[in-house]
Formats: structure tokens, C-alpha cells, sequence
């Protein structure tokens, strides 16, 4: 549900910084090298899951996220209101990339694209929800876990360079998230305020129609998870000259 939560953001980073302040053993690359650019997020996401902190490059291994609400949807059949709170996600350094279309210039817009894969995605933490699922009502609070398999994902993302005291500077604009597990689990503690009974035959419930609850929250999740490495990525681009983040041609 959250699966790469971020992965726009933490991928576009590390191909971005990698060639600007990132540790030496990171593969620095040219805007159209996408071949070095792929292995270079390959590496980065394994030798530093715990962030870069001079260009706060955030720790992905686990990822924290403070908070996050995803509102009911209109007319859906799961109508629910669900949120987290101090959520932990693991698995992002272990991304495969398949492909990356390099860095793509029109204009004073900067467009790139993303293929990737999560063999597996774990989100830990506090929740509340309320509404209902399907045919089926559901309310409670408090411990949550849920495992996303096998994650297919692309993104594309859109920024725009804006100019500085006489310098540019790159700002994500917007991104298009698709991303789809092969399979998710959940696991919802006290559920019913505590009634075993019910909350066990929910869980079941939502493990058996994983695909169609996921399939009616995704557009809401993409949103959510929009916002949060939009702000992500801006807080570091905002720190790096767009000249200095790439080996010249």
C-alpha cells in the first residue's frame, strides 16, 4: 500500500546526488548514461540505506513516515478512513532497477522515468480506521502490519528549474506513481475494540480480497505518497546547483 513510498523520491535522489556530494564509491553518471545511472542506484541503495546527511539524503532503511491520513473515496466500495502514525517501511534498499530513462530536458521542465521492482515491502506502526470494507464494517486502533509482495513499480516524475540568486535549481512538480504487488497481507491489531473474534475474521477478510481492497485505495494512496516525496526531494534539490549534479557530456 505504501510499497516505494518513496521510491520516486529516493530513486531521482540518488541518481541525482550521485553525482554531486554522495560518498566516492558511488557511480557518478552523465544525464543520458541511463546504463550507469542504473547501476548507480543499484549501489547507492545498498552501501547507504542510512541516508547522506550532508545533503539530508533521509535514512531508508527503515523508512519513517510521521504521519499519513488517506481519506474515504466517494462512492467506492471501500469506504474508509485510514491512518498511520510513526509507520516504519523496509525493504526500499532492496529495489531492483530495471530502467531508467535518463534525465529528459524540454524547456525549463526536467522529465524522468523509473522501473523498479521490491521482492518485498513491510509498513510497521500505529493506525485508526473507520468506515467500511466492501460489505463489511470496520473501526479500530492500534498495531498494524502490512507486507506487500513482489512490487512492480514505474514512476514518472516531472520538475521544472527555477532560478536562485542567478543559479537554477531543480523543483519536482508532479509524479505518477504505478505500483502493484503481486500479493499483500495485513494485519490489523485490536480491531473491534478488541473483539478476537471479529477482528481475526476481518483480517482474513481483507487477506482474501487483498486485490480488490487495494485496487479501490490505490488511487488515494498514489496521492498520499505523491505529496511525501515531493517534499522530500525539493528539501535536498533545494541545496544543489542543477549544473553540479551531473558529469558533463
Amino acid at each position: 500500500m505504501f510499497r516505494s513510498i518513496l521510491i520516486f523520491s529516493i530513486v531521482l535522489l540518488l541518481t541525482v546526488l550521485s553525482a554531486a556530494e554522495l560518498p566516492a564509491d558511488v557511480l557518478k553518471c552523465k544525464k543520458t548514461d541511463t546504463d550507469c545511472q542504473k547501476e548507480s542506484l543499484h549501489q547507492t541503495l545498498q552501501k547507504h540505506p542510512d541516508g547522506y546527511g550532508p545533503l539530508n539524503l533521509i535514512r531508508i532503511e527503515p523508512l519513517t513516515i510521521k504521519s499519513l491520513h488517506l481519506p474515504k473515496v466517494a462512492g467506492s466500495p471501500v469506504g474508509i478512513e485510514l491512518n498511520f502514525k510513526d509507520i516504519k517501511m523496509l525493504g526500499i534498499s532492496g529495489a531492483n532497477i530495471h530502467k531508467v530513462s535518463g534525465v529528459k530536458e524540454k524547456g525549463q521542465n526536467v522529465l524522468y522515468e523509473i522501473e523498479c521492482d521490491f521482492p518485498q515491502i513491510i509498513i510497521d506502526g500505529p493506525y485508526s480506521v473507520d468506515g467500511q470494507v466492501l460489505v463489511l464494517p470496520i473501526v479500530g486502533e492500534g498495531n498494524s502490519k502490512i507486507i506487500f509482495d513482489n512490487v512492480d513499480s514505474k514512476i514518472k516524475g516531472k520538475a521544472s528549474l527555477v532560478e536562485k540568486d542567478g543559479k537554477k535549481y531543480l523543483n519536482v512538480d508532479k509524479v505518477h506513481l504505478d505500483l502493484q504487488p503481486k500479493k499483500a497481507t495485513f494485519a490489523f491489531e485490536n480491531l473491534f475494540k478488541g473483539d478476537k473474534t471479529l477482528g481475526d475474521n476481518m483480517n482474513k477478510f481483507l487477506n482474501e480480497n487483498w486485490a480488490e481492497v487495494y485496487k479501490e485505495l490505490k488511487p488515494v494512496i498514489m496521492e498520499a505518497m505523491g505529496k511525501i516525496l515531493i517534499h522530500i526531494c525539493n528539501g535536498v534539490f533545494s541545496k544543489i546547483e542543477y549544473s553540479e549534479m551531473f558529469l558533463t557530456e
